[in-house]
């Protein structure tokens, strides 16, 4: 039987050593879970697989891979920063990831991968900034990453169930969550 990315994902996360669950809210459950306890931070991440699983940009793989590679990056440099990350930051991210979906375009791989990463770079931050006191540095941005690319593998498994057009509308609710978390 043939693994796809997104069995290999979650066979990745069933296989952490259980110690490391054992411990609420340090280590690797506390990276695993933190992408999941905001919709600016999950929304963003479905909706880059979401693009990249609808083709209208670089190679599938190269978004999620961006985005991960840079959150990971920004987030251990924002460790012990102190310095909170701008919310506008994530939520004009939602709308630039909303607007790739809704637009419906080809977009250049250099420019896709600028724009994933610029996103990434917010998200990647506030993770970091937001890392419980007492945590493991190291184990929380494998869960981090873990848990964001699941949600990434999740987005291009949706786009690849819907229609072209059907994917490049999930860019309107996106596109409204962001507007709504500016609103507000």
């Amino acid at each position: 039987m043939a693994f796809s990315p997104l069995r290999l994902a979650l066979l990745t996360v069933l296989l952490l050593p259980a110690t490391a669950w054992a411990h609420g809210g340090h280590g690797v459950d506390a990276g695993l879970l933190h992408p999941l306890t905001g919709i600016d931070h999950w929304l963003a991440a479905l909706a880059v697989g979401l693009w990249a699983g609808a083709g209208r940009g670089p190679h599938p793989a190269f978004a999620p891979l961006a985005f991960v590679v840079v959150m990971l990056a920004t987030a251990t440099i924002a460790v012990g920063a102190g310095i909170p990350v701008a919310e506008t930051g994530l939520v004009l991210s939602l709308l630039v990831l909303g607007g790739l979906l809704l637009a419906g375009r080809q977009v250049s791989s250099l420019a896709g991968i600028l724009l994933v990463a610029a996103a990434a770079a917010f998200h990647g931050w506030a993770h970091g900034a937001e890392m419980p006191a007492g945590t493991g540095t190291g184990v929380y941005l494998a869960g981090l990453g873990v848990t964001t690319l699941g949600l990434h593998l999740g987005g291009i498994g949706l786009a690849r169930l819907l229609s072209a057009e059907r994917a490049r509308w999930t860019g309107l609710p996106v596109m409204g969550t962001g507007l709504l978390l500016l609103l507000g």
